[in-house]
């Protein structure tokens, strides 16, 4: 599915220079959330994932651990702040392993703090936020995209 604004707005994660622009972009997000002090907002720290298959799971898990560590190098900022939100539009992650698998991935999220968002297309990526198919809004400062085979 061709969905508005995945393209503009998303990260890819095919090589390693995506992953490198990718994390530059996230050391970006925690500068500007620093020089913004008290005026930064949760968003400006939420990095969404797109995707529930090996990619995004191993992503959203590694950019958690990512974020918490860097979140740390800024004292100014709430120890809270930094998120990760997956969003995946199957009923269960990885859906190509075994269930035991299946439920042990979204555990291992969710011990590590990530948001995830089952059941749930992205129906928008707009400047501040993905729109869901149930019409709420996943506000983020960054997306990767890492659903589907085609790329975006």
């Amino acid at each position: 599915a061709n969905v508005p604004g995945a393209r503009e707005r998303c990260f890819a994660l095919k090589d390693c220079e995506d992953a490198r622009r990718l994390r530059e972009a996230v050391g970006e997000r925690f500068e500007r959330a620093a020089r913004a002090g008290d005026a930064a907002t949760a968003r400006e720290l939420t990095f969404a994932v797109v995707g529930g298959g090996a990619t995004g799971v191993e992503l959203a898990g590694e950019l958690s651990d990512f974020v918490n560590d860097v979140g740390r190098l800024y004292p100014s900022l709430p120890q809270e702040a930094p998120r990760v939100v997956l969003v995946h539009s199957g009923d269960e992650l990885l859906p190509q392993f075994d269930p035991d698998l299946r439920i042990e991935a979204l555990r291992a999220l969710e011990r590590r703090g990530v948001l995830v968002r089952l059941g749930r297309r992205v129906q928008r990526v707009d400047e501040e936020a993905l729109r869901l198919d149930d019409g709420s809004d996943v506000p983020c400062a960054l997306c990767a995209w890492c659903a589907g085979t085609a790329p975006v």
